[in-house]
């Protein structure tokens, strides 16, 4: 080594060149330490939510999935309660500079699919409880709370989709080392009831908990089931008007309403109305009569089609029920080249109890054109709902044309939704609005599939 060194002096470019070795050898070295270095401090980083200050940590963890299979054997007569636990928890750790940290969180139950029923047809059997970090939790919108043959919590028998357990939940850290956690406690009971539970032997149900510092955005799907009983169904309306509403028969209307095929929205047949440059209106009334009670409050709603532009500018439609005034609803813009709907909420107060025609509007204002009528519709709001019925846009936004009496479910989910429904009449053409597709099994699921927007589907023959 001492004889290279010597050489290395008397030789200075031989130096220069061996101290250039030496150098890159080094930066090689200080290149690939610093890289190894950060890449595992961004592994370490990357599963922590920071928001206040940059060494806050604020972190989840959540336990198995829930689960029950309910078989003879596990579910035997006259036996014990099928259990399954599980807990979710957020763990927070304040900064070491103020060792303060107070932060929020969401918790989110998820039901995807679910083809459990009542045996019986009414009796809770499946009881979700929860104990949050306060204690436990009583009110979860959409689900009915209670205690079930000696069980208190949720029934989720036939509930499907997205629930809000809490939203923007407070929690707070004093400590940069002892960790402030909140724990949410979840049981499953599957209850042993005595009456014959054979129906479900086989049914599935998907259970997700969700814990993240992000509010959980979702599809909103509402089914209209068609004379056809939907599980767990959020109510039940009934069209007056039956099946006249959607123009598919030849009667039921006058001789102003000529049945068409060439624009329809619902069946086959549409009601086409012609409006002459000679008359300010043309309208077109039931042969029938339906039951007025003027205590109750009612939705009527007819929905209105036509192709050209100039009549859209100036043409309204409305809609009168009795054909007397105060009208029911009128001067409703029809659009061109798309279905307008043509509705109102209303009392009938001012009229005494009886049985009256119902009568469309075509205001065509002496300008001569075209329009078309489907899918008419008159529902006593009172009787359905009581005091507490829902206004126009929440109707004419979650309500598509129906006969007859419907159930009707509206959930909230992630991805996909399901719906268990009592098919008796074997019903199997499904409509959705916003190009959403949905199909039913021969079990009575429907499936909806998700495509990242809000639906509505009828289910009808």
């Amino acid at each position: 080594m001492s004889k290279l060194m010597d050489r290395l002096k008397q030789n200075k470019k031989l130096l220069a060149i061996g101290i250039l070795i030496i150098v890159i050898f080094l930066l090689l070295i200080f290149r690939i330490t610093y890289a190894y270095i950060a890449a595992r401090i961004t592994e370490a980083t990357g599963n922590i939510s920071v928001n206040s200050d940059t060494t806050d940590n604020l972190s989840f963890a959540i336990g198995d999935p829930l689960s029950i299979d309910a078989t003879p054997t596990t579910l035997p007569e006259n036996g014990t309660n099928l259990v399954d636990t599980t807990t979710a928890s957020a763990t927070l750790i304040a900064n070491s500079t103020n060792n303060t940290a107070e932060e929020t969180y969401y918790v989110y139950l998820n039901i995807p699919n679910n083809s459990f029923v009542y045996s019986d047809g009414s009796t809770p059997e499946i009881i979700l409880t929860i104990t949050g970090p306060n204690g436990e939790i009583t009110n979860i919108e959409g689900l009915t709370y209670g205690t079930f043959n000696g069980i208190s919590g949720f029934d989720i028998t036939v509930a499907s989709g997205l629930y809000s357990i809490a939203s923007e939940y407070l929690i707070s850290s004093n400590s940069s080392i002892d960790s402030t956690v909140q724990e949410w406690n979840f049981t499953l009971t599957y209850l042993n009831l005595g009456i014959d539970q054979s129906v479900n032997f086989g049914n599935k149900m998907n259970i997700e908990l969700l814990i993240n510092s992000k509010q959980q955005t979702s599809n909103e799907y509402t089914l209209i089931a068609e004379n056809t009983e939907i599980y767990g169904n959020d109510y039940t309306l009934t069209n007056l008007l039956d099946s006249v509403g959607d123009f598919e028969a030849s009667g039921g209307w006058d001789g102003n309403c000529n049945m068409d095929t060439s624009i329809k929205k619902y069946g086959n047949y549409s009601c086409r109305a012609v409006g002459t440059s000679g008359s300010l209106e043309t309208t077109i009334s039931t042969t029938a009569t339906y039951s007025l009670d003027n205590s109750h409050v009612y939705y009527a709603r007819v929905e209105a089609f036509t192709e050209d532009t100039a009549l859209a500018s100036s043409a309204t439609g409305g809609i009168y029920w009795p054909i007397q005034e105060p009208h029911f609803v009128e001067a409703v813009p029809i659009s061109a080249n798309d279905w307008s709907i043509i509705s109102l909420v209303n009392n009938r107060s001012s009229f005494t109890n009886g049985t009256y025609q119902l009568r469309l509007d075509f205001n065509n204002n002496s300008v001569a054109g075209t329009i078309y009528f489907d899918g008419a519709m008159l529902i006593d709001l009172t009787q359905s709902y009581g005091a507490n019925y829902p206004d126009k846009a929440y109707l004419d936004s979650h309500l598509m044309y129906f006969s007859g009496t419907a159930d009707v479910k509206t959930i909230n989910s992630i991805t996909d939704g399901t719906f268990k429904v009592n098919n008796i009449n074997n019903y199997n053409q499904i409509t959705c609005t916003n190009g959403v597709t949905a199909s039913i099994d021969d079990s009575g699921n429907v499936l909806f599939n998700g495509s990242g927007q809000d639906a509505v589907c009828r289910l009808s023959a």
